[in-house]
């Protein structure tokens, strides 16, 4: 019997180095991952380390030849066995058929384990991964909270490993963007508050959703606190002017109520606050108090999505105690981790209401739903 051992990068490979080498008539006797010797392989990925047997034919017993001449009556009978003197026809018969039915269950067998092996392979990830196992390698690149992790550990565990495949893992993620990112807002409100860190993209994202407004048939007005950075005032009113919508430009709180007012036949009021530091609470206090001065209004946080974990668990407890309805998360097209999108779900009871893809006004602004959700979240996946 010939066996061998194949160092392979997966289960493919090994069975095209086996049928060139030992032919189609080979099985597979087992199949492990191990590590390559040595301390420069310490880091490298395991390989699939695969045994594989051929039952070589029995040859004829050799004799040698008799010298010529007559062959000593002695030397006739010790070649020949006793037991196949005494062999009957029928139990020739026999032993032939039964070797017939062992040559048979071998081939079975053979194909039994081939078929075996290709629907492992098939349920596995890249190199021979578990499914599981490629799905918690792809999260913790993602920069996740703990809990999360936890949480998608504990839902392997209860599907196991074998049942534990895209489909599953796709509805895991839905319901956890119902329960924790889709769950429902109060009403509707005429007047949207935009508030948020610098630099997060909230008078972009204004503009793109009066584009939509506008586009929708509604009388749509702007107020600007953004009085502080430069060039704010004339970008939203630069906006205001394309699509034909007033501006209303406030420096305080007292004058709030004022712009409001003039805009009172305006089927959706959206006002863009200054951006501020979110670890200075004087300056969200004093965002606060000016949109006090709004008694019925839907506030919406705008967050990054390039923004890191402990950054955005401050920003969304310390923007909590301003206070808002919904999230906006911005700049979803410049980053290639979109653990943000699972983080927003654990450290707020809030919804993710939009997220943008770019700066291209009106189009790069998505209403949120759990299908475009999932597409982000398990992007990239090797399945």
């Amino acid at each position: 019997m010939t066996i061998r051992r194949y160092l392979v990068k997966d289960m493919k490979e090994a069975r095209a180095r086996i049928r060139y080498e030992l032919g189609s008539d080979a099985i597979i006797v087992s199949s492990r991952k191990v590590r390559p010797k040595g301390w420069k392989n310490l880091f490298r990925k395991k390989r699939l380390e695969v045994t594989a047997a051929l039952d070589s034919p029995r040859s004829a017993p050799s004799f040698p030849n008799p010298p010529a001449g007559k062959i000593p009556e002695g030397t006739v009978r010790s070649s020949v066995r006793p037991e196949a003197q005494r062999q009957q026809p029928q139990q020739l018969l026999q032993q032939g058929s039964r070797e017939e039915h062992l040559e048979k269950e071998i081939r079975e067998l053979k194909k039994m384990m081939d078929r075996l092996m290709e629907e492992k392979e098939g349920s596995e990830g890249s190199e021979g991964r578990s499914f599981p196992v490629c799905l918690m390698q792809h999260l913790k690149t993602m920069d996740l909270d703990d809990s999360v992790l936890r949480e998608v550990t504990a839902f392997c565990s209860q599907v196991g490993n074998a049942g534990m495949d895209l489909r599953k893992a796709r509805q895991f993620f839905s319901d956890f963007f119902h329960r924790s990112i889709l769950t429902e807002e109060k009403a509707e409100q005429r007047v949207w508050v935009f508030i948020g860190p610098t630099g997060v993209g909230k008078t972009t994202t204004i503009a793109k959703l009066a584009a939509r407004e506008v586009l929708k048939g509604r009388k749509t007005g702007l107020i600007t606190l953004d009085t502080f950075r430069i060039g704010a005032v004339g970008q939203l009113r630069t906006y205001a002017d394309i699509l034909h919508i007033p501006l209303e430009v406030i420096s305080s709180r007292q004058d709030m109520s004022g712009a409001a007012d003039r805009l009172q036949n305006c089927d959706r009021i959206l006002v863009d606050s200054a951006g501020s530091n979110s670890r200075r609470m004087d300056q969200l206090l004093e965002i606060q108090a000016c949109l006090d001065e709004i008694k019925e209004k839907q506030t919406i946080l705008a967050v990054s999505a390039t923004t890191r974990r402990s950054d955005l668990k401050m920003i969304l407890e310390n923007y909590g105690n301003v206070g808002y309805d919904s999230i906006i998360l911005t700049k979803l097209d410049e980053t290639q981790c979109y653990g943000s999108i699972l983080n927003i779900g654990c450290y707020s009871d809030k919804p993710i209401r939009y997220f943008t893809v770019g700066q291209a006004v009106p189009e790069d602004i998505r209403q949120v739903s759990g299908e475009n959700l999932l597409d982000y979240v398990l992007k990239g996946m090797e399945v």
